[in-house]
């Protein structure tokens, strides 16, 4: 690998939703199924999505009695608008 080439690539305003199990997993998507979310699997316990989205989600699962603990203040940020020079 060349200086000019990173190596790897850093992701900002993502959100990661891990579950416990693949079957969790599987009921989470089951329940933000018709929400117009952009959320991609990873494996079989983990979900990525745009921190955007991230309110909708939680509002969702709340609302089927599913309350998931929450790491980081993304949903404290204005999520809407793009940070200045982003």
């Amino acid at each position: 690998m060349t200086r000019s080439q990173a190596g790897a690539v850093i992701h900002r305003n993502l959100a990661l939703i891990a579950c416990d199990a693949a079957g969790t997993l599987q009921e989470t998507q089951r329940k933000l199924g018709d929400l117009d979310i952009t959320a991609v699997p990873l494996g079989d316990r983990h979900l990525l999505l745009p921190a955007s989205q991230a309110r909708l989600v939680l509002q969702r699962l709340k609302e089927h009695g599913q309350f998931p603990r929450l790491i980081g203040d993304f949903l404290s940020a204005n999520l809407e608008e793009p940070e200045a020079g982003a």
